[in-house]
């Protein structure tokens, strides 16, 4: 039981960090160890939802539907309910990003039903979903509506310069332009503090990055579409341009320094471990041996491992209940 758990957790850790082949890898594990013995009580969920997340992902969309699918099954066999309506919401999201969206609103609608009654604190994420439906179906009120009330819910572990980013989005498609460059800027600043609190990992790094070209991208369209005959304003061009400098600035930043916050939460483990690295490295360059590389290996490997629990504990995650589909890549 305690192998399969572990694998889970692992699994969601994986996808926190966005290593899908990982995180399918250990949620398999999961599974088969499952298949041996009994498991902790929404082990064998847990880990049906992680892979079909990882499947996704990879652009396995049918086999990851079949992984949602069958979570939902086992979610309704043991009445794990906080386990059925997030199989429910990713059902729905991997439905709604290939573009069926009459199935995707059937799924969404129903981890709605299942989670509205308890508060469950997954809702806020569900209620983007749907908010990001109501926008593909045209009906700009009610996704407006529906990310408000994903905002007031603190967005159900989507980090809230995403949710704020979606509205400006959805302010810009409703032609209300200064609302929305007000949204806007209120994502970057959040970012930029979201941010911070990302480990120093090249993994996230990069992650990050791709996430952010979601809000600046948009951000600098928006400013520039102000241009008139005499071209783009000077002061939103200059606004433009410090956006596009500081998205561009932000994975550097990250290479450059690790933040003095992660300095102060991550364990004496994680220091042990990159002090002996440093001495491998070292080692390495003077002799090379497989049995030194291996350790190196072992070493990153860990340390990797500690960047990603202490990312998802950041973003208000439980390792158990991730909200990796809120990625908009």
């Amino acid at each position: 039981a305690g192998v399969a758990l572990a694998s889970s957790n692992l699994s969601t850790v994986y996808l926190q960090t966005g290593d899908m082949q990982a995180a399918r890898a250990s949620a398999e594990e999961a599974l088969a160890q499952i298949a041996k013995a009994s498991a902790v009580p929404g082990t064998r969920e847990q880990a049906l939802c992680n892979l079909g997340s990882a499947l996704a992902r990879q652009g396995h969309v049918q086999e990851a539907e079949q992984a949602f699918e069958r979570a939902i099954e086992a979610a309704l066999q043991s009445g794990q309910i906080r386990l059925l309506g997030q199989a429910w919401d990713s059902l729905g999201y991997e439905r709604m990003k290939r573009g069926a969206l009459e199935e995707a609103e059937s799924s969404l609608l129903e981890a709605y039903r299942i989670q509205a009654p308890g508060k469950d604190p997954s809702l806020g994420a569900t209620l983007s979903h749907l908010s990001e439906l109501r926008q593909k179906q045209g009906d700009l009120p009610a996704a407006e509506r529906l990310i408000e009330s994903s905002i007031a819910a603190q967005g159900g572990g989507i980090p809230l310069w995403y949710l704020y980013a979606r509205r400006a989005g959805i302010l810009s498609a409703s032609n209300r332009r200064t609302a929305a460059l007000r949204d806007y800027r209120r994502a970057v600043n959040l970012a930029q503090e979201w941010r911070e609190e990302i480990a120093p990992s090249d993994s996230l790094r990069r992650r990050t990055a791709d996430w952010l070209d979601e809000l600046y991208g948009p951000y600098v369209e928006e400013l520039l579409a102000s241009a008139g005959p005499g071209g783009v304003p000077a002061r939103d061009a200059a606004e433009a341009f410090g956006v596009i400098e500081e998205g561009r600035a932000a994975a550097l930043r990250r290479t450059l320094a690790e933040s003095p916050a992660w300095r102060k939460r991550l364990p004496d483990e994680y220091w042990e471990a990159l002090s002996q690295l440093r001495a491998s490295e070292l080692e390495l360059s003077e002799t090379d041996s497989p049995k030194l590389r291996a350790r190196i290996n072992s070493l990153e490997g860990r340390m990797n491992e500690i960047e990603a629990w202490e990312y998802a504990s950041s973003v208000g995650d439980n390792p158990y209940t991730p909200r990796e589909n809120f990625s908009p890549v």
